[in-house]
Order: C-alpha cells, then sequence, then structure tokens
C-alpha cells in the first residue's frame, strides 16, 4: 500500500500554489502532529503575566535581570503556572530574544548568557518540565497532565505548548522585538524546539541542539 503523501497536493486533490502552501502546511502538520505526538494541548482561555522580580546583575553592568509567572487558565478554573526569566542587555531595545526552553538543566549558564548579551540579544530560559515532567515513569502526574488526565498529547508536545506560552508573554513586552525570536534547546528540549517552532509562525528562527 503507498501511503507516501503528494506534498504538493492538497487533501481535496487540487494542485497547490505558492498562495495555498500555508493550506497545505497546516494539513500537513495536522497529519504529522496527531499521528508522531498525540497532538497538542489545547490553546488557553486566558493567560496573565505577573512580574516576579526585577534586580541588576552585579557582574554585567547595566544588565536588567527579570522573572515572570505566566499564569495560563483554561475553562472551569483550571490553571497552571510556568516561570520565565530574562536577562536584558543595557539599551533602550527592543531586543531580539534567544528562548532556551531548558531551564530545567544547568548548561544554560553565566557562559552562554554573556555571550548572547554581547550580541545585543535578550536571554530567555523557562523550564519546560514545568508543564510535564521529564520523567518518563511520572510525568503523566504532572502539569497538563492534572489538568487533562485523559490527554493524548505527549510530553514533548507539553513542552513545545510550554514555548508557545512564553512566546504569548514575550510579544507583549516593549524591549522585546517580536518579529525577532529564536529558540534552542538540547537532546530531547531540542525535540521540543523544533515542535514549537514548526508550530508557532511567530517563531523566527529554530535552533535545535
Amino acid at each position: 500500500m503507498n501511503i507516501t503523501p503528494d506534498l504538493l497536493t492538497h487533501q481535496d486533490g487540487s494542485p497547490i500554489t505558492p498562495e495555498s502552501w500555508s493550506q497545505r502546511r497546516k494539513e500537513l502538520g495536522d497529519i504529522i502532529i496527531d499521528h508522531q505526538f498525540g497532538g497538542m494541548p489545547p490553546e488557553p482561555d486566558s493567560i496573565d503575566i505577573i512580574q516576579r522580580a526585577s534586580s541588576n546583575v552585579r557582574h554585567w553592568p547595566g544588565v536588567q535581570y527579570n522573572t515572570y509567572e505566566i499564569r495560563v487558565s483554561f475553562t472551569q478554573n483550571q490553571v497552571i503556572t510556568l516561570t520565565l526569566s530574562l536577562w536584558i542587555p543595557p539599551g533602550d531595545g527592543p531586543f531580539p530574544v534567544l528562548l532556551d526552553a531548558d531551564g530545567c538543566w544547568r548548561y544554560f549558564n553565566d557562559d552562554v548568557i554573556s555571550k548572547i548579551l554581547a550580541r545585543g540579544n535578550i536571554a530567555a530560559s523557562v523550564d519546560r518540565t514545568e508543564a510535564a515532567a521529564d520523567n518518563k515513569t511520572e510525568y503523566r502526574n504532572t502539569g497538563l497532565y492534572r489538568l487533562f488526565p485523559d490527554a493524548k498529547f505527549g510530553g514533548c508536545s507539553a513542552w513545545a505548548w510550554a514555548i508557545h506560552r512564553c512566546i504569548d508573554a514575550l510579544t507583549t513586552f516593549p524591549k522585546v522585538t517580536s518579529d525577532a525570536i529564536a529558540i534552542t534547546g538540547h537532546s530531547r528540549g531540542g525535540k521540543t524546539a523544533l515542535l514549537a517552532g514548526a508550530t508557532d509562525e511567530r517563531i523566527a528562527i529554530t535552533n535545535p541542539n
């Protein structure tokens, strides 16, 4: 049985044109994401962004460190929170952003952050395990699965969803160049970055490691 899709033909058999490619892109994405990742978590009903703290970084003169709580709400009072951290270079901005989703690991350290800042970019980090634990035996007891215990989406989808919520927040910040947001991640975080970038056109660059 030949199940290879014709990439240049729509589901209804009509030919693809440059103008209709976005429609075909969505068709392919819906098939692949459902089959490989179990789909994506639902879009939230509302998002509240709360600045938790802001401070100067002593060893980087002029750099500001801000942390934010992203409070994501669904119907029936279902709420999950994510923590977004920003290191903002000196100046008025706006600045491009490099968002790392692997805040659960320590490799996004001062050496990495200093290089991002030196290039005039905001360094941003989120702990994707707030959306679902990076633990194959316990992940369905954490994060989004507490709100959606019967969900079919996998951990990678939950993590990519967390990146999307960070993009929601970043695009509201005056110091962020909203059309110059890049994302990265390592190993499983890299796969997460790929999925997040493929499912959110607000992300300008996806650079997995």
